[in-house]
């Protein structure tokens, strides 16, 4: 009786977990059919925009360079004040449900960050513990965001210690499909992310001039390009979600079955024990 009621308690927890995982793969389903369309329609934009700054960025380096020639004095090649270091920043999450996706960002992220020596920033508290847990000793600026809301009120702090440094490379996750979203590195200070091919350069005429153009993409853009890596990676983690929802569905309904296959053992068990004890009790009747 009591291996029967500990079978009966195991299922009720098993369809309550297949509830949850129901529910949280309904949930983010609605959310992907509420952003998927606005994100990707930006990605391209965001793309050009990243090409346009590193063209932008290159012709101001090469203005530069002629003036500090002609002039015989140093000009920087920044408009805003830069440390002239570099920093890689890693974007996971706060809560789980997300598959091995957030395991998959910080592996990549962590191979290349322990061959660079740039600064390191991480979002979020999973990327925290997945440091500590992998033994990084370096110190690294630490920020929370919201996994699905993020305003600009939230983000900049994290902005204003980015914009100090000369080049920036952020690590997230990138929606491919419903069932496949990949780790990517992307630059959004007008340089080469690791792994990124070298950018075709054009000839741009400036208005009103080419410091007030640095200038508007060295700040706006690059707000632009930082916020657009935000909302990637919240439309990644609802896509692995889902695909973890599923993942933990099959396994709960194979569970689900074997329960229910001990369960009916049992009460066929159970019944034939009845049966016994009846015919064992008419037997001693009769005799008696």
């Amino acid at each position: 009786m009591d291996q029967l009621k500990k079978i009966k308690e195991d299922i009720t927890v098993n369809q309550l977990f297949n509830s949850l995982t129901q529910a949280y793969q309904e949930h983010a389903v609605e959310q992907i059919n509420l952003a998927r369309n606005s994100v990707i329609s930006s990605r391209q934009f965001s793309e050009q925009l990243a090409e346009v700054f590193s063209n932008v960025k290159a012709a101001y380096k090469h203005y530069i360079a002629l003036a500090n020639k002609k002039t015989k004095q140093h000009f920087p090649t920044q408009i805003l004040p830069k440390n002239a270091k570099e920093i890689m920043v890693l974007i996971t999450a706060n809560n789980r449900l997300y598959g091995d996706l957030i395991t998959r960002i910080c592996k990549t992220f962590l191979h290349t960050a322990n061959a660079s020596g740039a600064d390191v920033a991480v979002v979020g508290r999973l990327g925290r513990q997945f440091l500590e847990k992998s033994g990084f000793q370096r110190q690294y600026l630490y920020f929370e965001l919201p996994d699905a809301q993020f305003s600009l009120q939230s983000i900049r702090p994290l902005v204003v210690q980015l914009l100090a440094y000369e080049k920036v490379t952020v690590f997230y996750g990138k929606f491919d499909n419903l069932v496949s979203q990949t780790p990517v590195a992307i630059n959004i200070s007008g340089d080469i992310a690791p792994g990124q091919n070298a950018q075709a350069h054009y000839d741009f005429l400036f208005e009103p001039s080419i410091e007030e153009i640095m200038e508007f993409f060295e700040s706006q853009i690059f707000y632009l390009l930082f916020h657009q890596t935000l909302e990637e990676t919240k439309l990644a983690r609802f896509g692995a979600r889902i695909n973890a929802m599923e993942n933990a569905q099959r396994v709960i309904e194979k569970q689900l079955a074997g329960l229910f296959r001990q369960e009916k053992r049992l009460k066929a068990i159970e019944m034939d024990k009845k049966q016994l004890q009846q015919f064992a009790g008419r037997s001693l009747w009769q005799k008696r």
